[in-house]
């Protein structure tokens, strides 16, 4: 799931020249041979459709477990295995003015529309405010307030749950709503965005009304009370290649090292390549409210959601 991806002014049916030029400025990176790609289109499960139909993946944002060239240190990605890993120890390997880098992290660093984590990190029993995760000169830095630790301190740090949880239903959501999207009416998605509870998508439709997204409402909802697992699994980059629909639209701009995707299955309705957290099950998602459509072109229409707490 991913921001917004544009073609080129002038040429907005064409989104192949935007999509190469985003995956060419990802990889000035180097890696570690493991990727985890966003996608901002998703596809319906290939257990259920067949291969021809298969709705493609355009690759608009890559969470790759690597550091560009500047970068001097790696950084374990914790969050790609446990979405539920509240808290974890690390050991600080580099800092900035205002920031420590990791060698393990389970604060998410923000990509594919879904923002970054915040939280605490514990040095030496005092609690320093997270502020922001991201991506500086190659490394992963943990903006916090407060004295930066030197390198070699171990820390403690502690995800603000309530809000890590609230994206994590909120982006499963999403995937909710393109998946049924896609298997309902065969429409692709244009871009997309999140905050804790709230979220919005486009898609490539020629028409939106009231009554489409009611019913809309009524479709993501029964997904949700049906109970789907949802898996995380990595694909190698053979059995990636096996997947026609794939490899024409997405695995063939990988660099030759890529070995590793990983992805996320609603099992039964959607699968996709992503790097975000996600809950274990659609039920855990609750309730989702269809706050908002609009027009943004011909064939680009907007579907607002948000979630009913609880």
């Amino acid at each position: 799931m991913v921001t917004d991806i544009m073609a080129p002014q002038g040429d907005k049916n064409n989104l192949c020249k935007a999509i190469s030029f985003t995956v060419s400025e990802t990889y000035r990176w180097r890696h570690s041979g493991s990727a985890e790609f966003h996608s901002c289109v998703c596809y319906n499960s290939l257990r259920q459709r067949p291969p021809t139909q298969a709705q493609p993946l355009i690759p608009a944002l890559l969470s790759l477990r690597h550091v560009p060239e500047t970068g001097s240190n790696m950084t374990d990605f914790l969050f790609h295995d446990d979405s539920y890993l509240r808290e974890f120890d690390a050991k600080v390997t580099g800092v900035t003015d205002d920031g420590v880098v990791l060698d393990r992290t389970g604060f998410y660093i923000g990509g594919g529309g879904q923002p970054y984590d915040t939280g605490t990190l514990v040095v030496e029993n005092e609690e320093r405010l997270v502020t922001k995760v991201g991506r500086l000169a190659g490394d992963i830095v943990h903006t916090i307030e407060g004295p930066v630790p030197s390198p070699g301190t171990v820390v403690t740090g502690r995800i603000d749950w309530d809000r890590r949880f609230s994206l994590m239903r909120t982006h499963t959501a999403l995937h909710i709503l393109c998946g049924v999207i896609w298997r309902d009416y065969g429409a692709k998605v244009t871009g997309g965005d999140m905050r804790p509870g709230e979220a919005r998508m486009d898609f490539e439709l020629e028409s939106m009304s009231a009554e489409f997204a009611e019913e809309i409402a009524e479709r993501i909802n029964a997904e949700v009370a049906a109970a789907r697992d949802v898996l995380v699994n990595r694909l190698t980059r053979q059995q990636a290649e096996m997947q026609p629909d794939l490899i024409r639209t997405k695995i063939n701009l990988l660099p030759a090292n890529i070995e590793e995707v990983r992805t996320i299955d609603i099992q039964g309705l959607d699968m996709q390549a992503d790097g975000g957290t996600h809950v274990a099950n659609t039920r855990e998602v609750g309730g989702i409210k269809v706050v908002g459509h609009e027009s943004k072109g011909r064939i680009n229409k907007r579907l607002r959601i948000a979630l009913i707490d609880p």
